[in-house]
């Protein structure tokens, strides 16, 4: 009898599970559907289903999860992976919209079919690269330490930033956010770890402690690593850091206008900055006044060493830039004849970092 009686409640068990999951199931991809029907155009009733299919997705479901009794790992692990899922499509779709598109972007009656396709494409290129982009800036806060620490990690991160088209226009926001949660980090991390191996006795010291870290690293540890920073070349018609690319092509023996924008990757200020360039030989910088009177950013520098070094000084200019800012170079150079592919050396000293600090960029010299 208590084995029949056990039976019965089991089942009851599995009938009320697999319940709960066909309605949770069913809830969530009504709400996808009706979220890829409305969303797309992003109207009125698109922004009502929002409010309405926004919280089911994202709230009841997994309370079904939960009060259903069916928390266990797999469970869990799906629950949240349909809720991501679900932001995705409501991120990807919004996003997508905003920049100007709607659900007949894809459905053009007059599109021939392999517009359509291309279109398509381009879409779902676009939702890889923005997704990537949100999955990467995950794995640097998770990084932060390393990140802020670190100078050439922030450098090969703005670097692939500059190849992928991903974070450079928002690199700002992203190192603030950065910073802040390093600074949070060490803010909660050190009493806590203090506390766990210490004891209570020794909290406050591992306050005061937190608190002399955030310090020395906001006022002082700059001072101590080198001005990291990131030369580019930028065309006549950007002057955004964004843009900026580390190899430019110009043809041989012409007067040539190049500029070079560098972007602070410190954690502070470079104040009183001295910026120099070194060509190889066969260029000639141009000195002429006249070239550089009517020139937007141009600066006042001092030529060297045969006219292949170009030296911009703080006394004749304003040579201090915060945190993800930049300062532009305009300078007029004559090529070489030869035709070949030539590295030049870009070189920053500042007061507030210490030593120099070098990096490459490239001219291709090509005829053709």
């Amino acid at each position: 009898m208590q084995n029949y009686s056990a039976t019965v409640v089991n089942r009851k068990q599995k009938s009320k599970e697999i319940l709960l999951w066909f309605i949770s199931i069913i809830l969530f991809f009504v709400t996808m559907m009706v979220t890829l029907l409305y969303f797309l155009t992003w109207h009125l009733l698109g922004a009502i289903c929002a409010i309405v299919l926004l919280p089911l997705a994202t709230i009841v479901y997994p309370f079904l999860i939960i009060f259903g009794n069916l928390g266990n790992g797999v469970s869990i692990g799906l629950s949240f992976l349909l809720v991501v899922a679900t932001f995705t499509l409501l991120l990807n779709v919004y996003t997508f919209t905003n920049e100007g598109h709607s659900f007949f972007y894809f459905l053009s009656t007059h599109a021939p079919f392999h517009q359509t396709v291309t279109r398509i494409r381009h879409f779902y290129g676009w939702t890889w690269l923005f997704w990537t982009e949100i999955l990467a800036y995950a794995i640097l806060y998770v990084l932060s330490p390393v990140y802020v620490l670190f100078g050439p990690f922030r450098e090969f991160v703005y670097n692939i930033s500059l190849k992928s088209k991903m974070w450079a226009k928002d690199h700002p926001i992203f190192f603030v956010g950065i910073l802040f949660l390093f600074y949070l980090e060490i803010a909660f991390m050190i009493p806590v770890l203090v506390y766990q191996y210490l004891g209570k006795a020794q909290l406050f010291d591992g306050i005061v402690g937190a608190i002399a870290i955030i310090a020395f690293i906001a006022l002082q540890f700059q001072n101590v690593t080198p001005p990291f920073f990131v030369p580019t070349f930028l065309n006549s018609q950007s002057s955004s850091p964004a843009k900026g690319s580390h190899k430019i092509i110009a043809r041989p023996s012409e007067p040539t206008w190049i500029t070079i924008c560098i972007i602070n990757l410190g954690i502070t200020t470079f104040k009183d900055c001295v910026f120099q360039v070194t060509f190889p030989e066969g260029f000639c910088i141009q000195d002429d006044p006249n070239l550089y009177k009517d020139k937007d950013y141009s600066k006042t520098f001092k030529i060297r060493n045969n006219k292949t070094i170009i030296e911009f000084l703080p006394p004749d200019n304003y040579m201090t830039f915060a945190p993800c800012t930049n300062l532009i170079f305009p300078m007029c150079i004559l090529t070489p004849k030869d035709t070949c592919e030539y590295q030049i050396v870009a070189t920053l000293t500042s007061e507030s970092a210490w030593g120099a600090y070098s990096k490459p960029l490239y001219i291709y010299i090509n005829d053709k």
